[in-house]
């Protein structure tokens, strides 16, 4: 019988840098002790993301090292975000990072930066051998975990890539955001940090994969012109507020 696959996760709320990452790693210790007991074994943590609000965009080095020093995990994967998620809690509007820790045995992360010289993404999407030379993706390989910059990353053609090369294999992840313009917002895998391109990492090996969407609300009944908001916040739908609708 194979050893246990385990999952970890933190948050916080921490305005500093340092005191952030010395909260997340608290967290995750203490489940990994829980978990695999007081001596976990030397190199238990496989995979890392972390999500991190725009608001420590100025210390992401710091951040990204700290984690990395603190949990050695053998890929940090993450990026940027308008606002992240926790188990129990959506943060937005103020500093907060969430991590998610993984203990997989058996299996290999293999990490990737797709970030062409002199953004030539012609080259890199159309020429296959390229392609899987800068992925390197195992012939096994059960998931993609793939996270991308808007400004810079043609995600259709990345995607199309993928399935071009990389057939019948699912990819999960998505955009990096909370920034306005180009190279603002951050990604990281592994010590390498950009701001354009996109990061990821397949996974292969010992593990089986189902991927599930869920769909966070559903449409009731017909369509409504919004005539006043602030953001994400509607006040006015045809001349009456939203609860007025449904009440």
């Amino acid at each position: 019988m194979g050893e246990n696959m385990f999952f970890f996760s933190a948050k916080t709320t921490e305005t500093e840098g340092d005191r952030a990452v010395a909260s997340l790693v608290e967290q995750i210790d203490a489940q990994a002790i829980l978990q695999l007991g007081d001596d976990p074994p030397a190199g238990w943590l496989d995979l890392a993301i972390a999500f991190v609000s725009a608001h420590f965009s100025d210390s992401i080095r710091p951040i990204v090292d700290g984690l990395r020093a603190e949990l050695q995990p053998r890929v940090l994967l993450g990026c940027t975000a308008e606002g992240v998620i926790g188990r129990d809690q959506e943060i937005e509007d103020k500093p907060a990072i969430t991590l998610v820790a993984a203990h997989l045995p058996g299996v290999q992360v293999s990490p990737f930066l797709l970030q062409p010289a002199d953004t030539d993404w012609h080259k890199l999407l159309l020429d296959s051998e390229e392609f899987r030379r800068v992925v390197e993706a195992p012939l096994d390989t059960r998931l993609f975990l793939l996270l991308g910059d808007p400004f810079s990353t043609p995600m259709d053609d990345v995607l199309e890539a993928f399935n071009t090369n990389y057939p019948n294999i699912p990819i999960v992840g998505g955009m990096a955001s909370g920034a306005l313009k180009p190279h603002g917002n951050a990604l990281w895998v592994g010590e390498n940090i950009t701001h354009e391109g996109a990061v990821g990492v397949g996974l292969s090996g010992a593990l089986d994969v189902d991927v599930l969407v869920s769909q966070g609300c559903r449409p009731i009944w017909r369509p409504f012109k919004v005539i006043a908001a602030h953001r994400n916040v509607i006040f006015d739908l045809e001349g009456r507020a939203p609860l007025a609708w449904i009440e």
